[in-house]
C-alpha cells in the first residue's frame, strides 16, 4: 500500500517546484523459515556466498513485513528562451523491514539522503555543454568478525561510505540538408571517485574486500539523425 501527498508550483512559464511525501507499506514479504530475521526485500534473490546475502534453497514463508517513507524535493528548468536547462532533485528517506523475529532492521538498500543534479547550457546552436552530479549515503551492511563470521546483532549495522561523482560532456552539432551529425566527449565520474558496492569475505587474505566501482570513464561517440 502506497500513500503520496504532493504539491507543485510553476515559478514561471518555464521553470517547476515540486514538493512529494510517501509512505509505503508492505506486508506478506518472503521471509526465511530457517533464518527468523532474514527478508527477501535485503537480499535479493541471487545465490552469493555472504551470510546474508540470499536464502540459496532454504524455504520462505509469506509473513514478512516493512516500510518506507520519506519526502523529495525537485525543481526543474526547461530548456526556453533561456539557454539553459536541468533538473534538482533532494531525497530523504527511512526503509526498514522485519522477518519472523518482528525486529524491524534498516534495509540493505536504504540510502538515507540522495541528491542528484543534472543540466544543460546551449552555448549555441552549435554548441551544447551539460553535467550530471550524484550524491547518495552509503548502504548499509553487516560488518564481519574476524573469522570472517557476522554476528545477527550486526545486521546492517554500519554503512559504506558516502557514494558521489560528476559526469561532464559537450556535444558539437553540423546541420546538413534534411540530416544533422552530432559529436560528442563524454567523461563520467571526472575526479576518478571509486565508490564502494558492495563487500565480501576474502578467504585467502582472511580480510574483507570491498568491491569499487570503475573510476574515471572517457568516452566519445558520434550519431546522425534523418
Amino acid at each position: 500500500n502506497q500513500f503520496i501527498l504532493g504539491f507543485d508550483h510553476y515559478v514561471s512559464a518555464d521553470a517547476l517546484i515540486k514538493v512529494e511525501g510517501f509512505y509505503k507499506d508492505y506486508s506478506d514479504y518472503p521471509v526465511s523459515l530457517i533464518r527468523n530475521y532474514l527478508t527477501l526485500a535485503n537480499t535479493g534473490a541471487g545465490f552469493g556466498d555472504e551470510n546474508y546475502e540470499s536464502f540459496g534453497l532454504e524455504p520462505l514463508t509469506s509473513a514478512g513485513i516493512g516500510k518506507a517513507r520519506g519526502v523529495e524535493f525537485s525543481l526543474q528548468k526547461k530548456l526556453s528562451d533561456t539557454p539553459y536547462y536541468g533538473i534538482a532533485s533532494l531525497t530523504y528517506s527511512v526503509a526498514d523491514y522485519a522477518a519472523l523475529d518482528k525486529i524491524d532492521r534498516t534495509g540493505s538498500y536504504d540510502q538515507t539522503w540522495i541528491v542528484s543534479i543534472s543540466g544543460g547550457y546551449k552555448i549555441s546552436p552549435e554548441w551544447e555543454t551539460s553535467l550530471k552530479f550524484r550524491y547518495s549515503t552509503g548502504r548499509s551492511y553487516t560488518p564481519y568478525n574476524v573469522d570472517g563470521t557476522q554476528n545477527v546483532s550486526n545486521y546492517n549495522s554500519v554503512r559504506f561510505p558516502d557514494s558521489h561523482s560528476l559526469d561532464v560532456r559537450v556535444d558539437k552539432y553540423w546541420f546538413f540538408s534534411g540530416w544533422s551529425l552530432i559529436t560528442y566527449i563524454d567523461i563520467q565520474n571526472i575526479y576518478n571517485r571509486k565508490n564502494i558496492s558492495n563487500v565480501r569475505w576474502d578467504v585467502r587474505t582472511q580480510s574483507p574486500e570491498f568491491n569499487e566501482a570503475i573510476g574515471i570513464l572517457p568516452s566519445i561517440g558520434i550519431s546522425a539523425v534523418f
